[in-house]
């Protein structure tokens, strides 16, 4: 059981599926107050549904983390409830094939709004309240497509890379008031997000991974519930890589 997370309040970016909504899952199991966030309503009632049918007590809003406004409100929503803010995890992001030649400005531009911009915003959103506590907790994610490129994904590669960027500068910045930045970086994870990646280049990715599997969003999840719970108190800066192996070989 890892401590620290309990009465904590998280909210969770992306928390309407995949690898959000099980980081959710885990961090309810740890005593945390959970404030999911999506770019669906319908899949934040969904979601609300199936957390109280586990015995979640949680909470949902629908956001577009472009819009800096409706994040505001968001948080302003979960200080309602719950009058903090402790936890940030940003697990919202978009990933579409396009070669870079063929890619033009409105793909570029929606990628990097999404995954990048949205992270900035939300992360401003909450950072007085942080700073006020003396205490935070946040974590990005980030992806192997970061670190290693991806072809097809050049937007997606570059939002990711720069989450990186992001974080180690802020875990810097941030330490003096007792706020803790850090990345996870999945691979190939078994979510909607990847369906079609898994289905046309399942073969060539397996032939990358040492484990030769692909991921669960629950193997992230576990890695991000370490991260902000007191048994990574002296971890900042970091990238957690949960790829089964690949960075062993490219």
């Amino acid at each position: 059981m890892f401590t620290g997370i309990e009465n904590r309040v998280a909210i969770i970016i992306g928390g309407a599926g995949g690898i959000g909504k099980q980081t959710a899952i885990r961090l309810s199991e740890h005593g945390a107050k959970i404030c999911i966030v999506d770019v669906s309503e319908l899949a934040i009632k969904k979601t609300l549904d199936e957390f109280f049918e586990l015995g979640i007590d949680a909470i949902g809003h629908a956001c577009d983390v472009t819009d800096r406004k409706s994040v505001d409100v968001v948080t302003q929503r979960c200080l309602d409830k719950f009058s903090t803010v402790d936890i940030l995890i940003n697990c919202a992001g978009i990933f579409k094939d396009v070669l870079f030649k063929d890619m033009n400005d409105e793909q570029w531009a929606e990628t990097i709004n999404i995954n990048l911009s949205g992270t900035y915003n939300c992360i401003k959103s909450v950072l007085g309240i942080m700073i006020n506590n003396k205490y935070g907790r946040i974590v990005n994610l980030s992806s192997i497509a970061g670190l290693l490129g991806s072809p097809l994904h050049a937007h997606y590669s570059a939002s990711k890379a720069g989450i990186i960027g992001l974080s180690v500068t802020l875990a810097r910045e941030l330490a003096e008031y007792n706020i803790l930045v850090n990345c996870v970086a999945p691979g190939i994870i078994e979510t909607s997000m990847t369906n079609h990646s898994r289905q046309t280049r399942g073969d060539m990715f397996l032939s990358n991974i040492p484990l030769k599997r692909f991921g669960t969003p629950d193997e992230v999840a576990k890695v991000v519930t370490f991260l902000v719970s007191d048994y990574a108190s002296y971890m900042t800066g970091q990238t957690l890589n949960v790829t089964g192996g690949w960075l062993l070989h490219s």
